[in-house]
């Protein structure tokens, strides 16, 4: 099967826009800290460049951790992907 045909819906966002979200997306993905916390003023700054449908979430997903305590984030954290098989995110999970 061709590379064309693999897809049902191709992409219409450069790539270099959808390499930029999804490399935010996975450092907001990341266990909640200090560091991530201190990383949030740059990637706001990466986020306000990209489009608006892509845009919005994650500003929201940004301010969500901005305006929640550090400890309170760990708790959510822990309790989305740590407890619950559906959401984990350790591969490993589903092996041992």
């Amino acid at each position: 099967m061709s590379a064309s045909r693999q897809w049902k819906h191709r992409p219409t966002l450069p790539t270099s826009v959808l390499a930029t979200t999804w490399q935010v997306a996975s450092l907001l993905l990341d266990y909640p800290d200090e560091v991530l916390l201190g990383r949030l003023v740059l990637v706001r700054s990466v986020i306000g460049q990209l489009p608006g449908q892509l845009r919005s979430p994650l500003v929201e997903l940004v301010s969500h951790l901005e305006s929640t305590p550090l400890p309170t984030l760990q708790a959510d954290y822990v309790e989305t992907f740590d407890n619950r098989r559906r959401c984990n995110l350790f591969l490993t999970y589903f092996a041992h």
